[in-house]
């Protein structure tokens, strides 16, 4: 498997973020994770599933309309993330996959 990059940006004015932390609004960490999955799409098939989030670090904060970055790569548990905004990661996990049970 090759590595993957996915880049995203949460709008600061996006309506999760009005009420997490006002006045220094911070991108929750779900939304970063949905993301992380969303780039992730194209490794399920029939043949292979996303099957769990494992070892998520949280590093650093994301705040909106920062622009993120999501390498994807693979590992021996499956497909190792980080996500970064420029030099500064952000997150970090493993995304463990299955071959569905075809009885």
């Amino acid at each position: 498997m090759e590595e993957k990059i996915h880049r995203f940006s949460i709008p600061s004015d996006h309506p999760v973020l009005v009420d997490h932390f006002p006045g220094n609004p911070l991108v929750p960490g779900a939304l970063i994770l949905d993301q992380v999955l969303s780039g992730c799409e194209p490794y399920a098939s029939e043949d292979i599933c996303l099957l769990a989030l494992k070892e998520i670090k949280f590093k650093s904060p994301l705040r909106g309309h920062e622009m993120a970055q999501i390498d994807y790569s693979q590992s021996p548990t499956g497909i190792r993330f980080k996500v970064w905004v420029a030099d500064r990661e952000i997150a970090a996990g493993i995304i463990t996959l299955q071959t569905p049970n075809r009885d």
